[in-house]
């Protein structure tokens, strides 16, 4: 059996250890995390009646095509767009979203929520919450029905 020796033409940035503490990853791209998605059946998937099984489908087909788009994109890349082009994002503070409850995570008011569009004319939204010391969003909320935050 031959050995073969895999050559890359990059040079990987070796992180120190308090680097490596904050986050392994040497990538910025952005990473999901689904812990703390709210248990409030209006703000998550359980939103969808047996009825509207089509519109589940649909909701779950365009934020696949949303994910797949800014888990290979930077977060600066992804705020650099803004919300009106696939991918950005806005930034809002918690006090501007409704009140629901983010299992296993202490939020105060003042800590950035960031919002992405999704679905036909971007009809539908998904929030989280950018890990400190990481390139991870935290979903905490999908809004389905524009009722998450005030909308102008």
């Amino acid at each position: 059996m031959s050995q073969h020796k895999l050559k890359s033409n990059k040079k990987l940035k070796k992180l120190n250890l308090d680097e490596q503490r904050k986050c392994p990853i040497e990538n910025g791209k952005i990473i999901l995390s689904f812990r703390h998605v709210t248990t409030n059946k209006k703000y998550n998937f359980e939103c969808f009646k047996k009825s509207d099984a089509r519109k589940n489908l649909d909701a779950r087909k365009a934020l696949d095509k949303l994910f797949s788009e800014i888990t290979n994109i930077e977060w600066v890349e992804s705020i650099r767009r803004g919300k009106y082009r696939f991918g950005g994002c806005e930034k809002l503070l918690k006090y501007q979203i409704a009140d629901i409850n983010i299992p296993n995570m202490k939020v105060t008011d003042d800590i950035p929520v960031y919002i992405f569009r999704f679905g036909n004319q971007d009809e539908y939204r998904v929030c989280g919450i950018k890990g400190e010391g990481c390139h991870v969003l935290y979903i905490v909320a999908y809004d389905f029905d524009f009722s998450l935050y005030k909308h102008e």
